[in-house]
């Protein structure tokens, strides 16, 4: 036994074959704790099938993830008009899908808000024209209200909820605008704009694009930051003909609901029909849309 000790310790050639031997018990078992941790890492064996969570809502598509032991990662949103808010629209990797446990599924989902659209200049436009423009955006046409215009179905205004809607403005999407147009009926002598039952800033926009001048303006109570939610109930002068171009037109602004006799419809606007003991001289006016054809 003292000769082979003497020949692993000292002999060169015994040394060498006691290293290797060494060396390949230390390989082994690292090849084989490798193969074992990579075993349990990986967990060979042990799939999953990934389940359908498209066209579900966020929350139910990752409890499904949760339950088949996988998990969900939104990458991307889209807004899509016929979808519900917060809907899956699309998931990687498919439906049935063989995936290993813990796999992260991306998710496409719909916007959970409304999209803002930016309503397009239509002023100056015809009724026909604004309507096709607005409806290929997405607008839904309220209605068509009339003021004071020479030509008729020119649009002068738009409106949002009761309000002045400016060019440019940002709304929700597939909201319903309503559109003001030229009802094509003036005074034939005067041009007279005749502004009471409509709110603040139609009344201003239509006096300044008139003959005339925005005069006094009194409110009822002091408006504060609020003027477009007041109505014209009363202007002087209502209809006379001796006023001259250039001058000024004085106004009564409230925010008290008026008496249904005060405040103007769009029939009324439209066939040109004012309180009061004043008829005016009135003329049919071509229809703007003459101008496009």
């Amino acid at each position: 036994m003292s000769n082979k000790k003497k020949f692993f310790n000292s002999n060169y050639f015994g040394l060498a074959i006691k290293n290797l031997f060494i060396s390949i018990i230390i390989i082994a078992l690292l090849v084989v704790g490798s193969l074992t941790f990579i075993h349990f890492y990986t967990q060979h064996g042990s799939m999953r099938t990934v389940p359908k969570i498209k066209g579900k809502s966020i929350s139910q598509g990752v409890e499904l993830l949760k339950k088949s032991d996988l998990r969900a990662e939104i990458i991307d949103s889209v807004y899509l008009r016929d979808r519900a808010f917060g809907e899956i629209v699309e998931q990687n990797p498919a439906p049935s899908t063989i995936v290993k446990p813990g796999r992260k599924v991306y998710l496409i989902v719909n916007s959970t808000t409304v999209k803002k659209v930016k309503v397009p200049n239509v002023i100056d436009m015809s009724l026909r024209q604004a309507e096709a423009y607005l409806t290929s955006l997405g607008f839904q046409i309220e209605r068509v209200d009339y003021g004071t215009s020479a030509y008729r179905n020119l649009i002068i205004g738009l409106k949002y909820k009761n309000q002045t809607l400016e060019p440019e403005t940002k709304i929700p999407d597939q909201s319903k605008i309503v559109l003001v147009a030229g009802n094509g009926l003036q005074n034939e002598r005067y041009g007279f704009p005749y502004v009471v039952g409509l709110d603040y800033n139609t009344a201003i926009l239509i006096i300044q694009s008139s003959k005339y001048i925005v005069g006094n303006i009194q409110f009822d109570t002091p408006p504060v930051g609020d003027k477009k939610k007041y109505t014209v109930y009363k202007q002087n002068p209502a209809l006379v003909d001796s006023l001259q171009e250039n001058q000024p037109i004085d106004l009564w602004l409230t925010k008290t609901t008026q008496p249904s006799s005060t405040i103007r419809s769009a029939e009324e606007i439209k066939n040109n029909k004012y309180n009061g003991n004043f008829q005016t001289e009135k003329t049919e006016v071509e229809d703007i849309e003459e101008f496009f054809k």
